[in-house]
């Protein structure tokens, strides 16, 4: 999917005219060189899991710690007294429209595994679907309703 979709951008920037710029070793090494504080960012979390210096969860907490840190001291793009606390609002009603939705999904899961909601619904296409092919047909069609 990603050859197709690369493949289309250059076909379409070749018929739409579109200028041809040429790799440049320089530029790429001073964008590296200034990116190097957020290229460190994957590799703290890949460190500190793969490392087993810590757990997912707290690869997951050093990470954030470390993008705070880098926003907060080396950036100074947040205001320790004026941003932290606006960013720390939004983070929390963020965080409470997700768990909001776990929580949902969560209880209604446990209602299908309780009533055995998949069970019913095996029953019933062993019963009334003998055909393997009819079985791909309705699958894919309810595949494309579903989205």
């Amino acid at each position: 999917m990603v050859a197709m979709t690369a493949a289309w951008g250059v076909l379409a920037g070749r018929r739409g005219g579109a200028p041809i710029q040429g790799f440049n070793w320089a530029e790429a090494k001073a964008a590296a060189w200034e990116a190097k504080w957020e290229l460190l960012l994957p590799v703290v979390a890949f460190v500190a899991l793969f490392g087993g210096f810590a757990t997912p969860v707290e690869a997951a907490a050093l990470t954030a710690l470390y993008a705070f840190f880098v926003e907060t001291v080396v950036y100074r793009d947040l205001k320790i007294a004026q941003d932290v606390p606006r960013v720390m609002t939004e983070c929390g009603l963020l965080i409470g429209g997700v768990l909001l939705i776990w929580g949902v999904a969560l209880g209604f899961t446990n209602y299908m595994v309780d009533s055995e909601v998949v069970a019913h619904a095996v029953d019933w296409t062993t019963r009334a679907i003998t055909s393997p092919w009819v079985f791909l047909l309705l699958l894919n069609l309810f595949l494309l309703i579903v989205g």
